[in-house]
């Protein structure tokens, strides 16, 4: 029961720092030139490009990927070797349920199935399955990881189509 109640306030507490980070706009001084040549410092907000913005996504998904394949070895290794290093695997739990449910809040075509994940992820934590816990987890970024090779691949045979035609 204090597994359930430690993962579902950590899940949280990442979940709402992540999103109140990602909603603060970030404001840089800079300095403007006049056409009469003065100056005058203005906070900009700073842009990313889409491919900057494609590369970190891209990143952020394989690292959630990487960190849920090491949370479902960790709470394999629990239940067939031994019972205590589920610990270990615990705050790769917290960390990715607080990515899905930011991720769920961000995207509100899919806050259907974000609901959904959530939900059963808690309940699987409050009957202490850490085991299916990260098994959803991991397939649930499996999936992502796979949509995004599978968008890379198609953007990388589309040009490829582009330039044999002209």
């Amino acid at each position: 029961m204090v597994t359930a109640t430690i993962l579902i306030t950590g899940g949280l507490i990442v979940a709402g720092t992540r999103i109140l980070l990602k909603r603060r706009q970030v404001r840089t001084p800079t300095w403007l030139i006049q056409p009469d040549g003065s100056r005058v410092k203005s906070y900009a907000v700073i842009v990313e490009s889409d491919e900057v913005t494609a590369l970190s996504e891209e990143r952020a998904i394989k690292t959630n990927y990487t960190l849920s394949t090491l949370s479902l070895g960790l709470n394999l290794a629990s239940t067939l070797l031994f019972d205590p290093v589920k610990w270990l695997g615990l705050p790769l739990d917290i960390y990715n349920l607080g990515v899905i449910i930011e991720h769920g809040f961000s995207d509100l075509r899919r806050s259907a199935q974000m609901v959904v994940i959530v939900v059963v992820t808690i309940t699987l934590m409050i009957s202490g399955q850490a085991l299916l816990i990260s098994s959803i987890q991991w397939i649930y970024f499996f999936s992502r990881k796979f949509v995004l090779d599978v968008q890379k691949h198609l953007r990388t045979l589309s040009t490829a189509e582009r330039a044999t035609a002209t």
